[in-house]
């Protein structure tokens, strides 16, 4: 088995001078790697290793990577494209995508995008790729951020404004952002809407998961979701007992004691009847 770069800098405290004998590792290829090398055990803590396993491990990642260079030997990671590619043809083992730092945004619909202060009306299903630390400034004329969780329900956005829906009275005139995924970074979509500096609204799964990554988004303002009575039929006739069961204790989300009102709103519902939806079904 083979590891990709962000895989194997999970392993990278086994490579410091204080080697940590207990490594707690989230990552399941990681894990399985682990265990086909058949060093070590897993403990309910993490992986338990003794030093001289450690130093074997880190070799090892450092082997099946590829790598040439790698900070924890006191160099550094390769950052562009080009340094990829001058040590290895696999450039995504470096973590290097042409994507990762890009966030794809779109107007609301109905709305205009404001770029440079220009008003421009696109087709409804118009999505643009941007630079999450360069471009931000020109989408400030925006009143707020709506951040997606999901791509399907970015590129299917509901009608926000219709009777159904309590954000009327929140949203304006938002810029659209996806939260983000695959070999497009969330981090990258976080970057942006902190250089924006706009205040964010969340459109994302009705569940424990949901909530908490919701609130704990920086410039978070409140929750964007449907009006009661639609959430209350949604939870009876296609609400999912086990995304509650599955997240309510490991989405984090009891450390979270208040929040906005359409928040606080939507988690009632979401606790009342123990069950979640995922956002695609407001699309």
């Amino acid at each position: 088995m083979s590891l990709q770069w962000s895989t194997v800098e999970s392993l990278k405290p086994l490579l410091e001078p204080e080697i940590a004998v207990c490594i707690p590792l989230r990552s399941k290829p990681v894990k399985t790697w682990l265990r086909e090398l058949g060093i070590g055990f897993e403990s309910q803590k993490g992986w338990r290793l003794t030093d001289e396993q450690a130093k074997a491990v880190g070799a090892a990642a450092l082997k099946t990577v590829g790598a040439l260079s790698w900070s924890a030997f006191g160099q550094d990671k390769p950052q562009s494209r080009m340094q990829s590619l001058a040590i290895s043809s696999q450039e995504k083992r470096f973590g290097a995508s042409p994507r990762s730092g890009r966030v794809s945004i779109r107007a609301a619909q109905g709305k205009p995008l404001l770029l440079d202060g220009q008003r421009l009306f696109l087709a409804p299903d118009v999505s643009h790729e941007i630079n999450a630390r360069v471009d931000a400034a020109r989408f400030a004329g925006h009143d707020s951020a709506l951040v997606v969780e999901n791509l399907e329900s970015f590129y299917s956005l509901p009608d926000f404004w219709s009777a159904d829906w309590a954000a009327a009275h929140m949203l304006q005139n938002p810029l659209v952002v996806w939260r983000g995924g695959g070999d497009q970074a969330i981090g990258a979509s976080q970057v942006f809407c902190e250089m924006l500096g706009l205040p964010v609204f969340a459109f994302f799964d009705v569940d424990p998961a949901g909530l908490a990554l919701a609130r704990a988004w920086t410039g978070f303002v409140d929750f964007v979701a449907p009006s009661t009575a639609v959430l209350e039929a949604l939870m009876q006739s296609h609400g999912r007992a086990d995304l509650y069961s599955q997240q309510s204790v490991s989405a984090g989300l009891s450390k979270f004691i208040d929040g906005p009102p359409e928040w606080m709103r939507v988690r009632a519902l979401v606790e009342k009847w123990g069950k979640g939806l995922p956002q695609e079904i407001f699309s």
